[in-house]
């Protein structure tokens, strides 16, 4: 008996103990957080330039950063702090400029729907005295459209998300690139009364449901410049399996993994299918995988890939042909931050193995891909 209370005391006290270790890490990610807060909304001021906003980051600690340019003054900044190892503490951020005067902190990864940290945006910020022969920012307090009653909007809304009105990708809820004009597109997204915002070169639009704060949809759209709707990237409700059933074999699959991850946390796993004859690269972010070999190789299996994570398209005219290092530009703001590379070149599967293997719902497959080629995080 007092071997048996002895090893249930022992497996008390190391059930404790992860108990107190995963408390001290969430106490510890919770002060992150709260120091970001403090330095993004705080200490940086609006109307900062990027010098100033770029010597309070440097006093601050240690980050990489990339860096993206428009028009109008509007720049991002991808900053990732690091500790000692070089590993990312609490997550990535941009900060946002318009007019080269600090807008906006963000939260953002791939293809996940921006968090702000802190926004100072003021719509006056985006509207210049002198037309430009570009393409027209609208804001959304500036064109009278029509609204939807709550009733009729939340039918409509029922109604896209059960059939997208009708039509076949490429068009997503109705909206087809080459075809749908985006002032076409604008009006009906203000039927639902959404909000439209600019993000250059595109605009970002979430659809709530009726009398809610709840998202039904979120998308974005790259407008061009003869006036017509040039592709969209959108959030989907697809698996993977999903994908592969209705669409079969893509050209190319494309995979990408953090490697490591700080924390004793799972690795990750991110995969990209194109199919550049139906316009559309469907991708699936950030799914968790798991150590195989003593922790040398990570293997990822249907299970993981059947857990809803980010899932999105980018959709495109299929009379167009896009490449992968035109398409890739769409997906993130920073094309250097494009680190996936070949399936067949870095795991133990195939294109052709990878979508019989993986089209059905019921699979237990699973493939494999050395760890050490992921270094978290990539130089």
């Amino acid at each position: 008996m007092r071997k048996i209370r002895d090893i249930f005391t022992l497996i008390s006290i190391f059930l404790l103990g992860i108990g107190l270790l995963g408390a001290v890490l969430g106490l510890r990610y919770a002060i992150l957080l709260n120091a970001r807060h403090h330095l993004l909304c705080e200490v940086l001021q609006p109307g900062m330039s990027e010098s100033e906003v770029l010597a309070i980051l440097e006093q601050s600690g240690k980050f990489t950063m990339s860096r993206g340019e428009w028009p109008d003054g509007l720049v991002s900044l991808g900053i990732y702090f690091t500790d000692i190892k070089g590993r990312i503490l609490y997550g990535s951020f941009r900060v946002v400029f318009s007019d080269f005067k600090y807008m906006r902190a963000v939260v953002s990864r791939g293809s996940e729907k921006p968090e702000y940290i802190c926004d100072f945006y003021q719509p006056a910020q985006l509207v210049t005295e002198t037309p430009k022969p570009t393409l027209i920012v609208r804001l959304p307090t500036k064109t009278p459209y029509p609204t939807l009653s709550p009733e009729e909007a939340r039918r409509l809304i029922d109604d896209a998300q059960k059939t997208n009105l009708g039509c076949e990708l490429p068009c997503w809820w109705g909206i087809t690139p080459g075809k749908t004009s985006w002032e076409d597109a604008q009006a009906f997204f203000y039927l639902l009364n959404a909000k439209i915002e600019y993000w250059p070169p595109h605009y970002s639009i979430t659809v709530f449901y009726p009398s809610s704060q709840k998202t039904a949809l979120w998308l974005e759209i790259f407008p061009g410049e003869n006036g017509l709707v040039e592709s969209i990237r959108t959030e989907s409700s697809y698996t993977m399996a999903e994908v592969l059933e209705k669409f079969g074999q893509p050209t190319q699959i494309w995979f990408y993994s953090d490697g490591v991850m700080p924390y004793s946390m799972p690795p990750n796993a991110s995969l990209a299918l194109l199919y550049p004859k139906q316009g559309m690269l469907f991708y699936d972010l950030y799914k968790e995988g798991e150590y195989f070999d003593n922790g040398n190789t990570l293997r990822v299996c249907a299970k993981h890939l059947a857990v809803h994570s980010f899932p999105g398209f980018y959709l495109w005219n299929g009379n167009t042909q896009k490449t992968l290092e035109q398409i890739k530009g769409y997906l993130f703001d920073d094309t250097e931050s494009w680190r996936f590379r070949p399936l067949e070149e870095v795991t133990n599967i195939d294109i052709p193995a990878f979508t019989e293997a993986f089209s059905s719902p019921d699979s237990t497959a699973c493939f494999l891909s050395p760890i050490d080629i992921w270094p978290y995080p990539l130089p």
